[in-house]
């Protein structure tokens, strides 16, 4: 069993004297996820196990899906989802309202003091993201 206490403590004392650990998670998991933005044929089979998970939207599109269940309760894909809402948290933006937000599922797109909900159908139409 790893102590996590090891993480913090000084080197001296045998330990690896990292600060905010969680920083360190957090650039990793950001790392991974951005591979979703790779050449189709670069691409690793995680995402494309992702991809088939959330169709028909892409895993981008999900990642700002505020109102959408995880599929199956996947666990990696709600931790990608918490990596980015964090991430965008932290440089104070909103994940719901940027030119990669999905306009399906997305609790901050307002229409009237509502929310707004497209049906699948425009997706046919090429309809997935806002572009600001």
């Amino acid at each position: 069993m790893f102590i996590q206490t090891k993480l913090y403590a000084a080197k001296d004392e045998g330990c690896l004297a990292l600060s905010q650990i969680d920083w360190y998670h957090l650039s990793f998991s950001l790392s991974q996820l951005s591979k979703i933005h790779l050449p189709p044929t670069k691409i690793p089979l995680w995402v494309r196990m992702e991809e088939q998970m959330v169709h028909p939207f892409s895993v981008e599109a999900f990642l700002s899906q505020t109102d959408r269940p995880v599929p199956s309760q996947d666990p990696v894909m709600a931790f990608a989802r918490e990596s980015w809402r964090i991430a965008h948290q932290i440089t104070k933006n909103d994940p719901c309202l940027s030119s990669t937000s999905s306009i399906w599922y997305n609790k901050k797109l307002l229409i009237g003091k509502k929310k707004v909900y497209f049906g699948t159908s425009g997706l046919d139409l090429g309809f997935t993201f806002l572009r600001m």
